[in-house]
């Protein structure tokens, strides 16, 4: 994260943990399931099990400039991670919107029944 200069929010709205995981991560307060190293290589745009071979100290977090020989597989990574937060934004877009749909059903109803009882 600190390479790449992401905040632990930035990973949470990338498709990663949430803050909170990501904070007892961070400190050692939780031992992170495989599906969450799987997320954190897919934000960073990181080769799968990369994360894990960091945390286990088999290897160092790479510098953004160690991906010149693997450019296409960071692209992937952060094109899918930014995917992922479009299809949240967008999944509680249409939430909103149905929800005002059901309002003005409500609403129009309230109406009809008014004029068609006066």
């Amino acid at each position: 994260m600190d390479i790449l200069g992401l905040t632990i929010q930035e990973i949470g709205d990338r498709g990663g943990p949430k803050r909170a995981a990501m904070r007892e991560l961070i400190n050692a307060r939780r031992v992170p399931r495989k599906s969450t190293l799987i997320e954190i290589d897919r934000v960073l745009g990181w080769p799968a099990g990369l994360c894990k071979d960091v945390l286990e100290g088999n290897t160092s977090a790479p510098a953004p400039t160690d991906w010149l020989e693997l450019p296409d597989q960071n692209r992937i990574g952060l094109v899918r991670s930014q995917l992922v937060t479009l299809r949240k934004e967008h999944s509680q877009l249409v939430d909103f919107h149905r929800e005002r749909v059901e309002q003005i059903d409500g609403l129009l109803d309230l109406l009809d029944q008014e004029l068609g009882g006066g």
